[in-house]
C-alpha cells in the first residue's frame, strides 16, 4: 500500500509522518538551528507552530515532518516543510517552506523534500481552483528566502525556479509612536462596512500604476479587508480623505508568525497595503498616512509594525524610513509557474 510519503527517501532510524500537535517544540528547535547556521532571523516559534498545527486539515495537507521512531525520541524532527498559499486575481499562488537540519544536508533530503512540497502544492491549488471554478487560472510555486546560501540557490535553479525579486522587510517599535503629523486638511476613518467601497476605489486608484492585475470589489475585499478574516484589522486600517474626496488608504494585518524570541514582537502588526491616488502625490500624504496608521496600531497595543518593499523602490523606502522603519532582513523571491494543460489538470 502506498502513502503519501512514499516518494521521499529512507532514513535510518527516521520516517516521514504528518506531524501532530505536540510536534510544536520540535519544530520550532528545527527552524532555530537552521537558522544559526543560515543566518537568517526569521523563527517561529513554538506558540505559532501549536497554532497551525491545531488544524487537522491543515496538517494532513500541508505539512510533512521526518522525525524519529527510536522510543524517546519520537518527536525528534530532522527536516520538515510546509505550504501556504495566496490567491490574486491573475494566479493562484503556493508558497514552499523546507528545513533540514545542518546536521542532516548534503544527504539529498532537501532536494527530495522540495519536490514533494511543489507536488503537493500543484495538486492542492488544482483542487482549490476547481472549487473556485476557476479550473484555468495559473498556478505557480513561490520561495521565500531569507537566506542566501549558493548550495540552496543552486538547489532551486537545479528544480526549474527562476529568481524573481529582492524585499526589504522593515520594522517599526511603537513604544514611540511617529510624530508626523496628519495635514490638517486630510481626515482619517477606519474600515467599516459603510466605506468598503471607498477603500475599494482608494485601492484602485493608488495601484493603478503598479500593475494592470487589479482586483475587482469583491475579490480586493475577500483578501484584504474580510471582516471575518480574523488577522484583518478594521479599527487601524484608514481611509484618508480630502474634504468628500478619497486620498489614500492603509490596510493592516496581524502578524501571527513573528518569532517572540527576535525581540517582544508578539502581536506585530502588518501595513499590508498603502497608497495615495494618482493625483494626491508628491504632498507628502503617503508618509503621514501610514505615521497615522501606525498612532493607531500603538493605541490598540500593538508592539511593533512591519513593511515590506521591494528593494529597487528607493521611492517608497525612503518614504517609510522617514516615519521611522529600518530594515529588519532582505528575502529573495523565486517562482516556478505551474502546467496547467488538460493532460497535468488530469493527474
Amino acid at each position: 500500500m502506498t502513502t503519501p510519503f512514499d516518494t521521499l527517501p529512507t532514513i535510518a532510524g527516521y520516517e516521514w509522518r504528518t506531524p501532530q500537535p505536540d510536534d510544536a517544540a520540535p519544530l520550532a528547535a528545527l527552524e532555530a538551528a537552521c537558522a544559526k547556521v543560515d543566518g537568517n532571523k526569521s523563527v517561529t516559534d513554538a506558540a505559532t507552530w501549536q497554532k497551525r498545527l491545531s488544524d487537522a486539515a491543515f496538517r494532513e495537507k500541508n505539512v510533512v515532518v521526518l522525525g524519529s521512531i527510536d522510543g524517546d525520541l519520537i518527536h525528534n524532527i530532522v527536516a520538515a516543510g510546509r505550504l501556504w498559499y495566496q490567491e490574486e486575481a491573475h494566479e493562484i499562488q503556493g508558497f514552499l517552506d523546507g528545513w533540514v537540519h545542518p546536521t542532516r544536508r548534503h544527504q539529498r533530503i532537501g532536494r527530495a523534500l522540495l519536490a514533494w512540497l511543489e507536488a503537493r502544492s500543484c495538486t492542492n491549488m488544482r483542487t482549490r481552483l476547481i472549487e473556485l471554478g476557476t479550473p484555468n487560472l495559473p498556478r505557480v510555486c513561490r520561495l521565500l528566502i531569507y537566506h542566501q546560501a549558493p548550495h540552496a540557490l543552486q538547489l532551486y535553479a537545479d528544480h526549474g525556479f527562476t529568481f524573481q525579486n529582492v524585499e526589504d522587510e522593515l520594522h517599526i517599535a511603537l513604544a514611540h509612536p511617529p510624530t508626523l503629523e496628519l495635514p490638517a486638511e486630510l481626515t482619517v476613518e477606519p474600515y467599516r462596512v459603510a466605506n468598503a467601497l471607498d477603500f475599494h476605489a482608494a485601492y484602485l486608484d493608488a495601484f493603478s500604476t503598479r500593475t494592470s492585475d487589479l482586483w475587482n470589489e469583491e475579490s480586493w475585499r475577500h483578501h484584504f479587508a474580510d471582516p471575518n478574516d480574523g488577522e484583518f484589522v478594521p479599527r487601524v486600517s484608514l481611509l484618508a480623505k480630502l474634504g468628500d474626496q478619497v486620498v489614500g488608504f492603509a490596510v493592516c494585518h496581524r502578524e501571527d508568525d513573528i518569532s517572540e524570541a527576535d525581540g517582544n514582537m508578539a502581536g506585530s502588526i502588518d501595513v499590508t497595503q498603502l497608497g495615495v491616488g494618482v493625483n494626491f502625490r508628491q504632498r507628502g500624504y503617503a508618509a503621514a498616512i501610514l505615521a497615522e496608521t501606525l498612532r493607531h496600531c500603538a493605541a490598540a497595543g500593538y508592539p511593533l509594525a512591519t513593511i515590506s518593499v521591494n528593494a529597487n523602490n528607493a521611492g517608497a523606502r525612503r518614504v517609510y524610513e522617514r516615519v521611522g522603519f529600518v530594515l529588519h532582513e532582505r528575502f529573495m523571491t523565486f517562482r516556478k509557474a505551474v502546467d496547467n494543460s488538460p493532460e497535468r489538470m488530469a493527474g
